[in-house]
């Protein structure tokens, strides 16, 4: 048996300059049509998976371009230059993608369907190199008649969402903003409170591992949680680190988000952090400090328009819609609708009672307040709630010291 072994061992012979030579010309003439390469160039000396992987170390050597390059390559968005190359290189050669991807860098499917689009009249090759300035996002907040309407005709039509979008809201919220819409309201609001257990984490894990990241298939093992939740946790509990940043660590991600652009999930895998932490914590660094005179002016948009984002986004326009939310939802100041300073005793009073009913739910206990906001909420109750009741626990300790 040890000499069976022995004679069928494979033996990894490194590649003389002549056989890359020969497989170049190969590749040339034939593509990378590696089967016949290894049995009419090479005599089956050298598998076809063989030849693929070393045609592959070349080609990124020739170009002095890393494997993260390459893949970053093949998956980035075509451009006009590269399109009318294609053209072009059909009308040379026709239809033959494996030689045509041998120079593109593109795989022959990705080819054969880029080609089929354009033969089509799909994409338009010839169009001038114009910069288009991307339309600002318009943010219409739903209004109480409108959910109403919303609930009314699901009730009268189910969810047949084109309809109600042409009948009810003459086209205005599009089929996939009133799904969405009702997908929210029509959702068991105490999930989004209830912790993860560990049961749940192990369950999500063996589905990950059958479904892959089919979210709504693996929601159906999962009671109370929708697919948002589940992807979220799945990418929550896939990474290791989290916490604090160092500086080390601000410097690397600025300079992936240079080389790799917004590709959360592949700087993720890097950083080995949530994608979403990573996301915010980079508009974070981007974004500038606040000064007075813009939490005044915020104050005085939001105290005039409301919550009409899109006329609120028109006086700030170095701000971003994410910035402006996080401002007022973190600094009470810019809110016109709430007390500040000293708390009342009516105020205190609601409170305790929100807070018997309600716990650490700050959303619940700031309706039921009124005139505060969650954080505000929060923070009473860390400073000054958990104060009065060491303060208590001492004076009852302070007391048997005496009487003892």
């Amino acid at each position: 048996m040890e000499d069976y072994y022995n004679k069928n061992k494979v033996k990894s012979r490194s590649w003389s300059p002549v056989e890359s030579k020969l497989l170049q010309t190969a590749i040339a003439t034939h593509g990378k049509d590696w089967k016949l390469i290894s049995e009419n160039y090479f005599k089956n000396s050298r598998s076809p998976q063989v030849i693929c992987k070393k045609w592959h170390d070349i080609y990124r050597k020739n170009e002095n371009i890393s494997m993260d390059e390459y893949l970053i390559k093949r998956y980035t968005k075509w451009t006009l230059e590269e399109l009318r190359s294609l053209h072009q290189a059909v009308i040379k050669h026709g239809k033959d993608w494996n030689y045509i991807s041998f120079n593109s860098g593109r795989t022959p499917k990705v080819l054969a369907r880029k080609w089929s689009l354009i033969s089509n009249n799909k994409i338009d090759i010839w169009k001038e190199d114009k910069i288009e300035k991307k339309k600002p996002r318009t943010y219409r907040k739903w209004t109480h008649s409108e959910i109403e309407m919303l609930e009314n005709a699901v009730k009268l039509h189910g969810k047949e969402w084109k309809l109600i979008s042409q009948k009810y809201f003459n086209n205005i919220r599009t089929p996939s903003v009133l799904s969405n819409k009702w997908a929210y309201i029509s959702r068991d609001k105490t999930d989004y409170y209830n912790t993860w257990t560990q049961v749940e984490d192990q369950i999500l894990r063996e589905n990950v591992e059958k479904f892959g990241s089919k979210w709504s298939q693996i929601c159906q093992f999962l009671e109370n949680r929708t697919p948002a939740q589940v992807c979220l946790r799945w990418y929550y509990i896939n990474r290791s680190k989290r916490g604090f940043w160092t500086d080390q660590e601000n410097s690397k991600l600025l300079s992936l988000v240079e080389k790799y652009g917004h590709r959360w999930t592949y700087i993720s895998e890097v950083m080995g952090r949530p994608t979403n932490g990573i996301h915010s914590h980079y508009q974070f660094l981007i974004s500038k400090v606040w000064s007075k005179e813009e939490k005044k002016k915020l104050f005085e948009a939001i105290q005039k328009y409301g919550y009409d984002w899109d006329k609120i986004m028109k006086i700030f326009p170095d701000r971003s819609l994410i910035e402006i939310k996080s401002v007022h939802k973190w600094n009470p100041s810019t809110n016109p609708y709430v007390n500040l300073g000293s708390w009342s005793e009516e105020e205190r009073n609601k409170m305790k009672q929100a807070f018997a009913i309600h716990g650490r739910k700050w959303k619940n206990v700031a309706k039921e307040v009124g005139t505060r906001t969650n954080v505000q909420c929060r923070y009473f109750y860390d400073y000054q709630v958990k104060k009065s009741d060491r303060i208590e626990k001492l004076k009852k300790k302070h007391s048997k010291v005496i009487k003892e």
